[in-house]
């Protein structure tokens, strides 16, 4: 068996564009998220900006992701998911970082989707910063 190695990125709250919640109602994304996490996300998602000291391994992830959700039809974008632990100053939550594979997509922005609302849950503010672990082979 071989032994993982957990993956360490800083980065800071923010506010976005309020697109997430629909997406993360749609009953095919719900469902594969939950095959490949272990949860069900609450419906819209945590805005990470990835720090500068963090892109360059944050891209390396990005680029070596194995899990797609994909979706039922050509009318939605497919995803990569990227299961992680969020934490911040309150605690720590299960949770995966989410990147939609659409042209123009800020590539330093992690959108974190949890089973539970993470502003609410870890106390955060736009500016908070936070700590995002992914288990890596």
């Amino acid at each position: 068996m071989k032994e993982k190695n957990i993956i360490h990125l800083q980065g800071s709250v923010q506010s976005g564009v309020n697109q997430a919640v629909f997406f993360t109602q749609l009953e095919w994304v719900k469902e594969q998220c939950a095959e490949f996490t272990g949860f069900t996300p609450v419906p819209g998602t945590l805005n990470v900006q990835i720090a500068d000291s963090s892109v360059n391994e944050w891209l390396s992830l990005v680029n070596s992701c194995q899990v797609l959700l994909k979706p039922p039809a050509p009318d939605f974008c497919p995803a990569l998911l990227l299961p992680c632990q969020i934490s911040g100053s309150e605690g720590s939550y299960e949770a995966a970082a989410v990147v939609p594979l659409v042209d123009g997509y800020p590539q330093t922005l992690a959108e974190i989707l949890a089973p539970v609302k993470l502003r609410g849950h870890l106390k955060l503010k736009d500016g908070d910063a936070v700590k995002l672990s992914f288990l890596v082979p």
